[in-house]
């Protein structure tokens, strides 16, 4: 964690302001969720996972702004009829100062669903279980439906651990990759990139997973699990030198 030592003048504001406004960018609102403090304990076995994913958004002349990251942990069960779920929450300071409920998830063997708040439709997130040449037929929480072909699977080494990695185009016939998942660690574009729209300008890149305070994936071209507007040159430096 860094110490800051924040010093608010006029001056610095104004010029945040006018940079905000030249770069394209405004600010976004991201209380997605509501506060909830409960504290339950599970022992079920996404219970010690965490994921960090970053958001952000591209203004003009193709810049980076609006940097947020958002840590999602598992933090107590809750039983909708006769399933148990994991309650899910996340931080999004790096600090963990305050919480936000997320939903309900739950593993049943290689499958991941998910129960989105104030909601008790459940959308099937992840199959780790797929083969190459099947499809994934999923669902976004506004009612979309969508179709992932899978394209190839193998095995990569990730920080020491063979990982089966599913990577996914549109169609059999269509050649560019749209999506890559980690067998128990999610898309690489986020932990929720299956069930939430992403919409034009917003986009999302999956940093770190831990496990039991394990690292289990880190995403090679970023060299920490969290940044922010603090760090807007070093992310849009990163990102065009990985075009």
């Amino acid at each position: 964690m860094k110490n800051k030592v924040f010093r608010i003048f006029p001056a610095v504001i104004l010029l945040t302001t006018i940079a905000m406004i030249f770069s394209g960018c405004k600010e976004t609102n991201n209380n997605i969720g509501q506060n909830d403090n409960s504290n339950d304990n599970s022992n079920d076995n996404l219970n010690n996972m965490a994921w960090s994913t970053m958001h952000y958004n591209i203004g003009s002349y193709d810049k980076v702004c609006n940097i947020t990251t958002k840590y999602h942990f598992i933090d107590g069960d809750s039983i909708v009829g006769n399933t148990t779920y994991n309650k899910l929450y996340y931080y999004k300071d790096e600090q963990h100062t305050e919480r936000f409920y997320e939903g309900l998830i739950r593993k049943d063997n290689s499958k991941l669903y998910f129960v989105p708040q104030k909601t008790n439709q459940e959308y099937l997130m992840y199959d780790f279980n797929l083969v190459e040449g099947s499809v994934f037929e999923g669902k976004y929480i506004d009612g979309t439906s969508y179709k992932y072909y899978v394209k190839k699977v193998d095995n990569v080494n990730i920080i020491g651990k063979e990982i089966k990695r599913i990577q996914f185009s549109y169609s059999a016939n269509n050649s560019k990759i749209i999506d890559i998942w980690y067998d128990n660690i999610g898309s690489i574009q986020g932990l929720f990139n299956t069930v939430y729209v992403q919409y034009d300008g917003a986009n999302k890149i999956l940093l770190c997973v831990q496990n039991n305070g394990e690292v289990v994936y880190k995403n090679s071209k970023f060299a920490k699990c969290y940044y922010d507007n603090d760090d807007i040159e070093e992310v849009d430096n990163i990102l065009k030198s990985n075009k």
